[in-house]
């Protein structure tokens, strides 16, 4: 459970740092909102590149 939570992680914030910018944040979402978020950036990784 801890590596996917370290891999969602890394996927999360990997776009800001390499631009440079703040990380973005999750304080104040709900766990629903969490989970569909995370839901979403997996199904971006799974699906092929336009």
């Amino acid at each position: 459970m801890r590596a996917v939570a370290a891999g969602a992680a890394e996927e999360f914030t990997r776009p800001t740092r390499q631009h440079g910018a703040q990380p973005p944040s999750t304080t104040g979402m709900s766990l629903h909102e969490v989970n569909r978020m995370l839901a979403e950036l997996t199904r971006e990784k799974k699906s092929p590149s336009a």
